[in-house]
């Protein structure tokens, strides 16, 4: 009974070993022949006929852009999830053209100033404490820190007309010097310009946010490589600064 199991299970391994090769070789012909299915499967779709009646040479060429327009709209979907408008394609364009040129730019310059850019002074650097949190740091959005401005533009008008009113209070009273008056009057005013002034410590930081923005635009500028830089650097340096 063992036997025959045994030679089932060779006769098994054999059918395996004699269709497997053939069915891989089959789907990779099968992978071809979608392709070629799809592209013939789109003409048929968009251009129905027409193409019968074409050259062989105009057949080719066409078979060759669409192949290359269904190949574009994969690349969409795998990168954006959805195929682009045309807007959106043309600006994607331009921006690619954008960033071809800024790299054939730095190329060149590279050639032309490859001593001073491989030896350039200064290195980007981050704040040793500060963690950039523009979801709950104030100084860190800047639609946050202009809604903060005017919220204390608000309250400053406020202020004015109440201070106002009591200044008014206190000129009218007369059981005050006038010493007495303008120091009462003072002190409204001072109050009033305190209330109003933003709190230091998140003008401390937005000053620290601004000149991070400054920084890094200048390490995305090439101009800090031109010699014109260097040589204003080698003034500085010469004057001890």
């Amino acid at each position: 009974m063992k036997s025959v199991y045994i030679i089932a299970g060779g006769i098994l391994v054999m059918i395996a070993v004699v269709f497997l090769a053939p069915q891989k070789q089959n789907k990779t012909e099968e992978k071809v022949s979608s392709q070629l299915d799809e592209i013939d499967a789109y003409i048929l779709k968009n251009y129905g006929t027409i193409l019968e009646k074409a050259s062989d040479e105009e057949k080719v060429l066409a078979r060759q852009e669409i192949a290359d327009h269904l190949a574009r709209e994969k690349a969409e979907m795998r990168k954006y999830g959805r195929i682009l408008t045309p807007n959106e394609r043309s600006t994607q364009w331009w921006q690619d053209q954008d960033e071809s040129a800024k790299q054939d730019a730095y190329a060149k310059l590279y050639e032309e100033r490859k001593e001073w850019i491989d030896n350039f002074p200064f290195r980007r650097g981050y704040h040793p404490d500060i963690l950039y949190d523009p979801e709950n740091n104030i100084a860190h959005s800047d639609k946050k820190f202009h809604a903060y401005q005017k919220e204390l533009e608000r309250k400053g008008g406020e202020l004015w007309h109440k201070r106002g009113e009591k200044s008014q209070e206190i000129w009218a009273r007369t059981d005050l010097s006038l010493e007495e008056k303008h120091a009462a009057d003072d002190k409204l005013w001072q109050e009033m310009e305190a209330a109003r002034e933003p709190d230091p410590e998140i003008m401390a930081e937005r000053r620290i946010i601004m000149r991070h923005k400054q920084l890094a635009g200048f390490y995305e500028q090439h101009y800090r490589y031109l010699p014109e830089f260097e040589q204003a650097y080698r003034i500085f340096e010469e004057e001890g600064a």
